[in-house]
Formats: C-alpha cells, structure tokens, sequence
C-alpha cells in the first residue's frame, strides 16, 4: 500500500479510494492531511482497531458516518471527536464491536432524548460488552432528556462523560463513586434545565456542594445512603421552590431541621430519616401543601422507601405521584409532635419512630383524612379520635408506644389515671416465714443434739459397768 507515501502531501483536498480491493490497516499518518475535504475509502476491505477523525472542522465534510465503519467488528477504540457528525449516536459501533474500550464522539451534533429507551437511543449491547473498562464521551453535543438508569447501572461502563448537553435528568445511582461530589461553576453550564438528580446508593462523602442549590428548577433531590455529613443550612434550600421529592436518608447530616424548609411549598416527600439529626420538629412544617405530584412524566425512574416497624417498602415510578409523607425516623429528635401538624390533609404517611419525642399524639391529627401510614415511638396519652383514616389504624399501629391508651388499643385511660392499687404486702409474711423456718431448725438441731448426747452417755455408761466386770479383757487384749 503506498497510503504512507501520501501522508505528506499536506496539501491533498480530494482523496477517493472507494469501490477498490484495498486490504489491511489505514496508517495514522492520515490525520496530518490537515488540507483534506474530502475522503472516500468505502467498498473496501479495511480492517482497523482504532479509528481516530476527530479535529475536522471544515464545513464541507458529510455529516454522516463513514459507512466503511459498518463493516468492523474488531474496533478498540473509536474517536469522532469535534467533527459536524449529525443525527443519532452511532451506537452501532458498539453492537458491532463488542470489545469496544473507547467511543470519543464530544464536540458533534448529535441530537438525541436520552431518557426514552423505547427509541433505542441508548441500545441494550451496553450491558452485553466483553469489556469492563469502556470509556464514553459524548460531551458537547445537543443530547437532552436524562441519563437512563439501564446506561448508569452498565456493568462494562467505567467513565461516562455527558457534560455540555441539555440534560434535564442526572441519575447516577448505585454506582461505586466515592470522594466528594465536585464542585461546578454554575455560570458555565445551563443549570436551570437540569430537574432530577439521583446520586444514592453510593459512597459519597463530605458536604453538598453549593451549585446543586443553586439549580432553581431542581425538582428531585436523591442523595440517599451515602456518608454526606454537614448541616443543612438556610443559604442552600433558599432558592430551591420547585424542588418536590428531598431524600437524604441514611448519611449523617447534623444539628436542627431548618424552619427554612417550610418555605419550600411544592415538596411532596420528605425523607430524613437514619441521620444525626436533632432538636424538635419546626411547628412551621404545617405550611406545606405535601400534595402527591400529579403530573405524569415517565421520566421518573428515581425510589423511595416507606420504612415500617416490620419493613421497608420500596416505590418508583409512576405511583409516587399518587404518594406524600414525611419520614424522620432514626434521628435524635426531643420535644413533642407540633400540634399543627394535623392541618396537613394531603399526607398519606408520617413516620416519627425511634427518636425522643414525648408527649401526647396531638387531637388535631384526626384532621389527617389521607394517612395511609402512621409510625411514632414512645408516646404517652389518650389516642385522638378515631375518626375518618385513623379509624382504619389496628393496634400494631402503636405498638412500639406503651404508655398510650385508648380504642384501638386494649387499655383504658381511666386505669392509668387513676393511682395504681397497691400490690398486696407480702413483706411482714415473707419475714414471718422466715423467722419460723429459722425456729424449725433450731429446735430440730437442739433435739437432735441432745439425743447425740444422751445416746453417747448411755453408751459410756454400759461401757463402765462391762469393764468393772471382765476388767482384764479391756486392758490386756
């Protein structure tokens, strides 16, 4: 082949090898051709491993994807990078080259919905690769949509980046990352687009950066189960007022819950729970609507758990527009359960278990006509009314609370208002008992010793008059 010899010709704008018998590997040196406009090597026999074209920036070059590129199916490493490549990613590349370690396609414009698999934008080859290192770039292109959770769980993934795009949803969950989640300067990058961000099940550790609340139409915030610490302060949730769904369960956040929560009236679930959190519940938290979002979106692929005395239930999808609740169980919560509370009518579940809150369940929760789930630790009092949801409640309900009374539970409160009869006093008979057992044995010792005695004498006695007679017998035998 004499592709070499033509590898220094600079100035080549035209290069047409298509519809020829060519064989073998195309030398690198291609890429010095920086004057070329054209290049056809179609209907040929190539074989490559790696395929650099990237840096091609003349207005003349199709935007298609050579179609010699159909024919590889040993392809290591492909690199279309900064090119006026159009339409859909080529993700055929990959079908076709299942040991595939790179796929370089940044700086193109490729237009796809990511988050809709049904158009087989993001192929199900992904999770079949022969390789568990493969590194895929499609930054700076104009995909939209979100990360499908089918792309982020991928066994063969190890780096995926997608930055410079006009994502709406960023789910990253269930992965190995660990360190602190980096720090992004928000005047770069259209935050605004940006509305779902799941980052749970991870080990993630520090703080939460300042730019994820800086993300005005953030509407779900998932950074569960991870080991994030830190408090969560009024300047981070001020200008969150789309945010619907906040989970930050299982991480060691610290010190008091905001009052500054209240202000963020469009949330429906609240998970706070199994963290460092203390103080008493804000009594302010009666503002908030907690309606279920009904808005359908097939967008919503992030979960969240109901935890019960007895489990843990997980939901996803499409049914938590139809949920609402609040859960802070786990935490080190004191003081009583905010009276208002009961003026939140949309809630369907409230869990306050394993904390140190006290006091009474407050009258006003009857007012709760949606609870579907109801969990506290500890309380003590009447049970409110049991009228409208709360009248579906059994006694398992409360069973971790001892000292409540009340329908449904089988104790009356009159019991336990009144003074608790005395037990019957059982001392002055235990002692009684104790002194006549004790004159038992002396007199049976005393007997018994004095029987011993008298036993002995007698036999002392006999002894006496048997040696006066037979003297000689006892003394010289």
């Amino acid at each position: 082949m004499y592709f070499t010899r033509w590898c220094d010709l600079r100035k080549f704008e035209v290069l047409d090898l298509s519809e020829n018998a060519l064989e073998g590997t195309l030398p690198s040196c291609l890429a010095n051709l920086s004057s070329l406009h054209y290049l056809d090597i179609s209907s040929n026999q190539f074989v490559e491993k790696a395929f650099h074209l990237s840096n091609c920036k003349t207005k003349e070059l199709h935007t298609e994807i050579p179609k010699f590129l159909y024919y590889q199916n040993d392809l290591s490493v492909v690199d279309l990078s900064y090119n006026n490549f159009g339409g859909k990613i080529p993700f055929w590349l990959l079908e076709n080259n299942t040991r595939m370690e790179a796929f370089l396609m940044k700086g193109n414009s490729f237009m796809a919905h990511l988050i809709s698999v049904q158009t087989r934008n993001i192929p199900p080859c992904l999770g079949s690769l022969n390789t568990t290192h493969l590194l895929l770039d499609l930054s700076h292109n104009q995909l939209s949509g979100g990360i499908p959770e089918m792309l982020a769980q991928s066994d063969s993934l190890r780096f995926l980046r997608l930055s410079n795009n006009h994502l709406k949803f960023l789910y990253l969950d269930g992965n190995n990352f660990d360190g602190n989640i980096p720090s992004i300067d928000i005047l770069t990058i259209p935050l605004y687009s940006l509305k779902y961000v799941d980052l749970s099940n991870n080990n993630l550790s520090g703080e939460l950066p300042r730019w994820i609340w800086n993300v005005s139409n953030l509407n779900a915030l998932a950074v569960s189960n991870n080991q994030l610490k830190g408090l969560i302060t009024m300047e981070l949730i001020g200008t969150l007022s789309a945010l619907s769904v906040f989970l930050l369960k299982a991480n060691y956040f610290i010190k008091k819950i905001l009052i500054e929560i209240c202000k963020l009236y469009s949330l429906s679930i609240i998970d706070l729970s199994q963290n460092k959190l203390s103080g008493s519940i804000p009594s302010c938290w009666s503002h908030l609507t907690l309606k279920p979002n009904y808005e359908k979106s097939s967008t919503k692929t992030y979960k969240v758990d109901y935890t019960t005395k007895r489990a843990s239930y997980t939901y996803k999808g499409n049914i938590l527009e139809y949920k609402s609740g609040i859960d802070l169980s786990c935490n080190r919560l004191t003081g009583e359960i905010p009276t208002k509370i009961g003026n939140l009518s949309e809630i369907r579940s409230l869990n306050v278990s394993h904390n140190n809150l006290a006091g009474q369940i407050p009258s006003m929760f009857s007012k709760l006509k949606q609870i579907e789930k109801w969990y506290t630790y500890n309380l003590s009092g009447s049970i409110s009314s049991p009228k409208a949801q709360f009248g579906t409640f059994d006694e398992s309900s409360y069973v971790e609370n001892p000292f409540l009374c009340g329908p449904p539970l089988h104790k009356n409160c009159s019991d336990l208002d009144s003074p608790p009869t005395a037990a019957p006093n059982t001392s002055n008979n235990e002692e009684k008992s104790g002194l006549m057992e004790k004159y038992v044995f002396w007199v049976t010792f005393f007997v018994s010793y004095v029987i011993v005695l008298l036993v002995i004498v007698l036999i002392l006695y006999i002894n006496i008059l048997i040696g006066d007679k037979h003297g000689f017998f006892f003394f010289c035998c």
